[in-house]
């Protein structure tokens, strides 16, 4: 069989961990996800030990995604799933530092970070992190919001150059430090305030910024400053005109994307509305005024159907989909 459609096969065996992942509420008591997301690489594991050349097509696969926030499937008794994940991300991240070729195949890792035993499970995971000489994207799925010094300690002396996206909590702004290359940075937990900071110290070259919330006007001052090289702005929540007026301080902005809120069961089914609300549309004109003023060739403006936190760890592992339905070109 092509190795080509070897490749499309892969992408039907199972839920894929999406970057960033969406739909989720840090508001449930267990933020791992659900069982089924083992799916896919129990196949994949199998495959590659089927014969020598279905290893060489699906070992890679395999491991291109390190998944350390998935529910660990406990033998007998459950653990609490600070527990579980904290001894097998420590288990995982030993073992993976011995194994060059795997720690080649990597190119992205999605994790869950606690403060159970930190000091002895973070600085073996940051080390594993350092040797992972292909990784482009790191996502924090969720991070304890008191756990700033634990990982300051555990990352300390850590550099990863080879991230380009990362994903995480306002709180955990000390891993974000670590990643002096970084182009595109996602809030997913705070307003995003700790993480200017640490674009400021340590990012000189970030280029696209999402879901931070901009209400302040000194955090955009801030941010302004930091980030002059902003090209990308993604909202996920409706911004107001005032907050629109702030992007102007960005020279280098080109493309703004606003959200407009649905239901699920709407992009589910196809069936939402295009109708805009008022605000949004207020909005959409301040942005396009804002972006007419700019100085690059190509500038666009992107609205998005999205839906408000319709899934949870414990439910369905099907996370939240968002459509997007307008790109306006601005000359």
């Amino acid at each position: 069989m092509p190795v080509e459609l070897l490749h499309l096969t892969s992408t039907f065996l199972g839920c894929r961990v999406e970057v960033p992942v969406q739909g989720r509420s840090d508001s449930s008591d267990d933020p791992s996800l659900p069982l089924e997301y083992h799916e896919r690489s129990d196949s994949l594991r199998a495959l590659s030990q089927t014969c020598h050349a279905l290893r060489l097509t699906f070992l890679p696969i395999l491991w291109e995604c390190w998944n350390a926030c998935v529910e660990v499937r406990a033998p007998t008794s459950s653990p609490t799933f600070w527990k579980a994940l904290g001894d097998q991300l420590k288990r995982s991240s030993v073992r993976l530092a011995r194994e060059p070729e795997l720690l080649s195949y990597i190119r992205t890792v999605n994790v869950i970070l606690t403060r159970y035993s930190s000091a002895e499970v973070i600085p073996p995971f940051a080390r594993c992190l350092n040797r992972m000489p292909n990784m482009h994207t790191l996502q924090i799925v969720h991070a304890h919001t008191a756990m700033t010094t634990h990982l300051k300690n555990g990352f300390a002396n850590t550099s990863l150059p080879t991230v380009r996206k990362i994903i995480l909590p306002s709180w955990a702004h000390e891993v974000l430090r670590c990643c002096p290359e970084v182009t595109h940075v996602i809030c997913n937990g705070d307003d995003g305030g700790k993480l200017v900071s640490a674009i400021a110290k340590c990012c000189k070259k970030v280029e696209i910024i999402e879901g931070f919330q901009l209400r302040d006007p000194n955090v955009m001052k801030r941010l302004i400053k930091a980030a002059p090289n902003l090209i990308e702005i993604k909202f996920n929540q409706v911004p107001s005109q005032a907050t629109i007026e702030g992007l102007s301080g960005f020279k280098k902005l080109s493309v703004i994307q606003l959200p407009h809120m649905t239901s699920q069961e709407a992009l589910d089914s196809g069936s939402y509305s295009t109708a805009l609300p008022q605000d949004l549309q207020q909005s959409i004109e301040a942005a396009k005024a804002i972006l007419r003023r700019k100085l690059a060739i190509t500038k666009y403006l992107k609205i998005y159907h999205t839906a408000p936190l319709a899934w949870s760890p414990g439910r369905s592992g099907r996370p939240a989909r968002s459509a997007l339905i307008e790109e306006i070109l601005l000359a």
